[in-house]
């Protein structure tokens, strides 16, 4: 029997455009969803029911980055379009990760560095985010 892990889950949409000078880069970057969710399941083959549907409704164009410990898992969904593409409808990723949701009564939640069992999983997109981020790391006394 499985134990159940906590899952954090961001969808983020990332949009690519292509030029002669840059090649391909990221033009555009938008968090579509955020969620806290309870997996009773193997993150291996929650990834591969995840993979399936994305692929199935959405086709190629999907990168995910799962970092697990013990009792957490953190996913980020990042889907990928052209410039010009739509921004895709992710009801039905949204449906998928309905079974998922956490049935605990939520209350407002604080979390201490102790909570993360000594990872942090931070991705910052400025080098402001980033010297922000530092500052408030080693006011807690925590090495960046």
């Amino acid at each position: 029997m499985n134990t159940i892990k906590i899952l954090y889950i961001n969808i983020i949409l990332s949009r690519l455009g292509v030029s002669n000078k840059k090649g391909i880069f990221e033009s555009d970057r938008k968090l579509l969803h955020t969620g806290d969710y309870e997996l009773d399941l193997s993150i291996s083959d929650f990834e591969e029911q995840l993979t399936r549907t994305i692929l199935s409704h959405k086709g190629d164009g999907l990168n995910l980055n799962i970092q697990s410990t013990k009792k957490r898992s953190y996913v980020d969904i990042e889907l990928l379009v052209g410039e010009e593409d739509d921004e895709p409808n992710i009801e039905y990723l949204l449906h998928f990760l309905e079974s998922f949701k956490s049935k605990v009564e939520k209350q407002e939640q604080t979390y201490k560095l102790s909570d993360f069992e000594n990872y942090i999983y931070i991705e910052c997109y400025s080098s402001d985010e980033s010297e922000l981020l530092i500052k408030a790391l080693e006011k807690e006394n925590v090495g960046a």
